[in-house]
């Protein structure tokens, strides 16, 4: 018997997910929903006085037959919307059978669903001109069986509170990766699943191989995953087809398709043996998943009203497809050629593609290789799913051909989809980075770390900001620069247990090639003019969030594509994580904070070509010899010198092609007056300088004109003891450049030795 309401569509609203407000600008606005009945959507955009200012009209997309997703856009060849207006947004849906037509509220069925007080429907605000009132929120993954409450849910409690002020209301969503968990399904939610494509989806969407329906069941999936080459140590729900995938993100964004009550133990898994003593590892295991999912499944409704009234833009990390996509040589190669893993990660990539990628570039799938995907995918659902339109949308998706050595992920840009993407605002810019579609694998081992970006990849960064532009935000998705303790223990796990079970060689790896190329890109050629600049650097993927500082100096940035110039960057490092999945480990962190205390702080010296080491005594001698050169690669990775206690006695010629310091920040308490309320947390350190439990990051810009006076404010939302969510922990990352600020990059002893007035 099934338990998924979409058993009864009758009972369904016409809407079974979102709107989700994705992207805004002067010029267009843009609203994703799936609908159970094929519609033309008209979307009007109306100031405050009511009257409609955009309108645009779009067609659902058939991909089951009750399964239609839709990306409706308004549009104007100039901009008409302008900061500090609170917009509204109606739609009117008008079905293809001829039947009447439907408002937002109708086709949703509550429309306290989706709307804050005092509006009468959902809203929303441009980014403002002045950077002191820029307010952008950010966060990644978010895992329904996770353990706490999920901190994206806290999301409603900020935009309830701020939605009538335009000038505390924070104006951009993002997203950083880990939508949704792929790879790591809870049992009972894979069963929902299933049901829900049963009754939705209507075509039996086939698998290549030979496969038994019972290795299919929950529960029953990590032979099979592991069978076809996954890696992922929690396979045993793993999603499969394509409208699993579509139907996973309907549920997670959404409460529509979720039943009053999950299914239990023995629905679940009929077939499993009673036992006349205890209960069995798998029934403890499923009731503690099911405990979570419901938890998770409660607060469902603030996260669907949450993102139908902010601009929302997302990107892929792993867990959208399989733990470890690409994350080396030999996974690459061996799911490239197993046909049931390349099935998988088309799937997956195309879930992707219709549930977060339309929304974050609208335009692109207008035209082009996008365009060409999604009809592609319309065609190979609703006509039997032939093999041509499979072959045909790998081709536009840019899997990698089966090899015995692929060196590198390498497509045409012209002829397949892109991920990567930029925001635009009057006085900021974000540019989301797609690091896991172009990566490189330039290690002699096939389980040797790859470039997380390579060839065509890096075009990425090559365009600079525009001459308007104060402040640009890069989002990496998985960290340039982490813990020093978690890196380590990467590291020794890679060593003494598996690269897959460390996830080794999934950050930017400080000090490789390709993290040096990085920093030389983002100081060279984020800015078209100037020599002095600052930027920011946002991730997610580790589970916890802190904040750090990169002063970077150089004549000669590493790989610079602008060339040489003489320039200073302060870059601040932040990180948001996760939104729900914390665990043991980071709640440690979150207790203990640094330790030892801080402050925690490397300096880093680099060349093109080797340099000349000096010393004038045997005594230097040995001091340069402990000084190692910090490199895993000499022939492929520039030299770099460590500039932390350089002995007096060494002398280095020539002097650096460029050098940076990372500092790691401590954190403090907000004002009382951010606050609604006292919190037990404010008396203790837990969660001061490092937060390990569920949380979502709002950025905040303190802009005066001196550029050595700006400051960004970064706070960490996370629940305390009493349940209530609150931005419980403030970081502030200084952004002054020169000898004078606290952070000065440290100079070779022969720079020290040659300042005037040394010398008596």
């Amino acid at each position: 018997m099934s338990v998924s309401p979409a058993a009864n569509l009758t009972t369904l609203p016409l809407v079974l997910a979102g709107p989700i407000l994705r992207q805004t600008s002067p010029e267009s606005v843009a609203v994703w929903l799936v609908s159970k009945a094929p519609c033309r959507v008209l979307l009007r955009v109306v100031d405050g006085d009511g009257a409609t200012v955009l309108e645009g009209e779009a067609r659902t997309l058939a991909i089951g037959k009750h399964l239609f997703p839709c990306l409706v856009r308004a549009a104007a060849p100039n901009p008409i919307l302008q900061p500090g207006i609170v917009y509204g947004y109606d739609l009117t849906f008008t079905p293809e059978d001829g039947s009447p037509s439907q408002s937002l509220e109708e086709a949703v069925g509550d429309p306290d669903a989706i709307r804050y007080p005092p509006f009468s429907g959902p809203t929303f605000v441009l980014p403002p001109a002045d950077l002191n009132h820029l307010g952008l929120v950010y966060g990644s993954c978010r895992k329904p069986h996770g353990s706490g409450q999920d901190a994206l849910a806290g999301l409603d409690r900020l935009l309830a509170r701020t939605a009538g002020n335009c000038l505390d209301r924070p104006q951009q969503l993002f997203l950083l990766g880990d939508q949704i968990y792929a790879d790591d399904v809870a049992d009972c939610l894979l069963y929902l699943i299933m049901d829900a494509v049963q009754h939705l989806f209507g075509y039996d969407e086939p698998l290549p191989g030979r496969i038994k329906p019972d290795q299919l069941g929950p529960g029953r999936r990590k032979r099979l995953a592991h069978a076809c080459h996954l890696t992922s140590l929690f396979s045993k729900s793993h999603l499969l087809r394509f409208s699993e995938f579509l139907v996973m993100y309907m549920m997670v964004w959404s409460d529509t398709l979720w039943p009053r009550e999950l299914p239990n133990f023995a629905k679940v898994h009929p077939h499993h043996p009673k036992r006349a003593f205890g209960a069995s590892k798998r029934r403890i295991l499923f009731n503690q998943e099911r405990k979570a999912v419901n938890r998770f499944r409660k607060t469902l409704g603030g996260v669907r009203r949450a993102l139908a009234n902010i601009a929302t833009y997302m990107i892929f990390d792993d867990h959208e497809i399989t733990d470890d996509w690409y994350l080396n040589r030999e996974w690459t190669e061996r799911t490239a050629t197993h046909p049931l893993s390349r099935r998988m990660i088309a799937n997956g990539m195309l879930g992707y593609a219709v549930c977060q990628g339309w929304g974050n570039a609208p335009q692109n799938f207008e035209t082009g290789p996008e365009s060409r995907l999604l009809s592609n995918l319309s065609t190979w659902c609703t006509t039997g799913f032939p093999a041509e339109r499979a072959g045909n949308m790998d081709a536009l998706l840019g899997l990698p051909e089966p090899k015995t050595k692929i060196t590198k992920l390498a497509r045409d840009p012209e002829k397949t989809c892109t991920w990567h993407f930029r925001v635009c605002g009057p006085r900021h810019e974000v540019w989301v980075l797609d690091t896991r579609t172009w990566r490189g694998f330039p290690g002699k081992k096939a389980t040797d770390i790859p470039d997380l970006l390579s060839g065509a990849g890096w075009n990425q960064l090559r365009e600079p900001a525009r001459p308007q532009t104060e402040m640009v935000l890069v989002v990496a998705p998985t960290n340039v620069i982490d813990l020093p303790p978690t890196a380590w223990a990467s590291k020794l796990m890679a060593f003494f247990r598996s690269v897959y079970h460390a996830d080794y060689g999934d950050s930017w790896e400080s000090q490789t090639e390709a993290f040096e190329r990085l920093l030389g890109y983002l100081a060279s050629n984020t800015y078209p003019e100037g020599h002095k600049h600052a930027l920011t650097i946002l991730s997610g993927d580790v589970h916890y969030g802190f904040a750090a500082r990169i002063h970077y100096l150089g004549p000669r940035p590493y790989q610079a594509p602008s060339g040489n110039k003489e320039l200073e960057v302060v870059m601040a490092h932040l990180t948001s994580s996760s939104f729900h999945n914390q665990n043991h480990l980071t709640r440690i962190f979150h207790r203990r904070g640094y330790w030892p205390p801080l402050p925690w702080n490397y300096a880093w010296a680099g060349w093109h070509e080797r340099p000349k080491i000096h010393t004038r005594s045997w005594r230097g001698r040995i001091k340069a010899f402990f000084q190692m050169w910090r490199t895993r690669s000499p022939v492929h990775e520039p030299p770099l010198l460590n500039m932390g206690n350089m002995p007096r006695e060494v002398h280095v010629e020539p002097l650096p092609d460029w050098r940076y310091r990372i500092d790691f920040l401590g954190g403090h308490r907000p004002a009382p007056e951010r606050l609604p309320e006292p919190y037990p947390e404010f008396i203790g350190t837990q969660g001061r300088d490092i937060v390990g439990v569920n949380n979502f990051g709002l950025l905040q810009f303190l802009w005066p004109e001196d550029p050595d006076l700006r400051w960004i404010r970064q706070e960490l939302w996370w629940y305390s003891s009493s349940g209530h969510i609150a931005p419980l922990t403030q970081f502030e990352i200084p952004l002054a450049f020169g000898e004078d600020e606290p952070f000065a990059i440290p100079r070779l002893p022969q720079e020290v030795e040659e300042e005037p007035g040394d010398e008596d």
